[in-house]
């Protein structure tokens, strides 16, 4: 089972992300001459600089699954209730309000909230003293 997750974000957004995550284009050149990941990453933030900030980027991340019972355990019932929820209603405030809008218990919803943050799918942004859910990911296929 192969799934693949798109999310369209203006072109600053995904400079902003990059300079979080790998501080600047120097900085990720010393780690690309060792790792070929960090290389095509280097390589993308390149042609990404040269771009219109405010032009919309497509973007895509895929998880292949090699057995459907992996996927039916990592992909709940719940879980994709969760993120359907979260793209639905785009003003859910933190997990708590998640977990009452959805009628299910905080600690699972935060548990599941995690693992789809780790899979890209949303995001877990800190505001004040909790977590705010928000759907990242535009669009979700699944192929058999």
């Amino acid at each position: 089972m192969i799934i693949r997750f798109h999310r369209t974000i203006p072109r600053s957004q995904l400079l902003e992300e990059l300079t979080q995550e790998h501080g600047s284009p120097a900085a990720l050149e010393k780690k690309a001459k060792k790792n070929p990941n960090k290389r095509a990453i280097l390589e993308e933030w390149r042609f990404h600089l040269k771009g219109d900030p405010k032009e919309p980027v497509k973007l895509g991340q895929v998880i292949i699954f090699h057995d459907p019972k992996a996927f039916v355990k990592q992909w709940t019932p719940q879980r994709l209730a969760l993120y359907e929820h979260l793209k639905t209603h785009r003003d859910v405030e933190s997990l708590n309000q998640l977990a009452k809008q959805l009628g299910r218990n905080y600690r699972n919803v935060h548990a599941d909230a995690r693992l789809l943050a780790k899979t890209g799918v949303i995001s877990l942004e800190r505001h004040a003293n909790h977590l705010v859910p928000r759907a990242v990911a535009d669009e979700v296929t699944v192929t058999v």
